[in-house]
């Protein structure tokens, strides 16, 4: 079952055993029954700064277009949380069974502890300067529009959107690529290039682009000389 209080002027939302409270941006208040067996929940494009102690059995929370500052006491056994286009500067404390994760467009620094079980992972457009530790179980990642200058890859990623860096490689490799130096020379550039924007060779066997390839070949001639 489902519950959609999405674009409602709403500003504040108390959750009870087997009810809602909410306070609309008038100022007037209504009371609202849970649907038994509440499992999917949408509160998003309304004004709420805080959400906290919603409904213990919910799989998925969809709160994006809010002014939220911080989440609080999520469910166990939510799955799917989306808390993007927020005010976020922290999320800690994420249920251990999240599979889906849509924080973008926020003001987090950092993401540290992901649960273990996350599978997809969009953060793209905050202020996180390292992405380290994530989880193995990880196969897609959008992180551009964010300072990063480490990038834990380690993961199985299946879908990789790389971070702006990986834009500026690609120039100075241009620029090398039409330079007159020897192989060795353009390879040590290219590999400094590359650590220095936490790229590693692993990161590159997921690509599938030509100058993704032409880095795999680098990488691979490097290894043999």
């Amino acid at each position: 079952m489902s519950l959609d209080l999405s674009e409602k002027d709403i500003t504040s939302l108390t959750f009870g055993e087997t009810s809602v409270l909410i306070e609309y941006s008038t100022g007037t208040t209504e009371e609202v029954i849970l649907p038994r067996g509440l499992e999917t929940l949408w509160c998003s494009n309304n004004q709420l700064t805080t959400l906290e102690n919603v409904p213990k059995n919910l799989k998925i929370l969809i709160c994006h277009i809010n002014r939220l500052t911080g989440l609080e006491n999520l469910p166990e056994g939510l799955e799917q949380l989306d808390c993007s286009s927020n005010q976020l500067t922290v999320l800690e404390g994420l249920p251990k069974g999240l599979k889906k994760l849509d924080c973008f467009d926020n003001l987090l620094t950092s993401l540290e502890n992901l649960p273990s079980e996350l599978e997809a992972l969009n953060c793209y457009n905050n202020n996180i300067s390292a992405l380290e530790g994530l989880p193995k179980s990880l196969l897609t990642l959008v992180c551009h529009e964010n300072p990063l200058e480490g990038i834990d890859l380690s993961p199985p990623l299946k879908n990789l959107l790389f971070p702006s860096s990986f834009s500026r490689i690609e120039k100075h490799y241009q620029f090398y690529r039409n330079k007159w130096i020897s192989l060795k020379k353009y390879q040590a550039g290219m590999l400094t290039l590359l650590a220095k924007n936490g790229v590693s060779f692993a990161s590159l066997e997921i690509l599938s682009d030509e100058f993704a390839i032409h880095l795999k070949l680098l990488f691979r001639n490097w290894r043999k000389s």
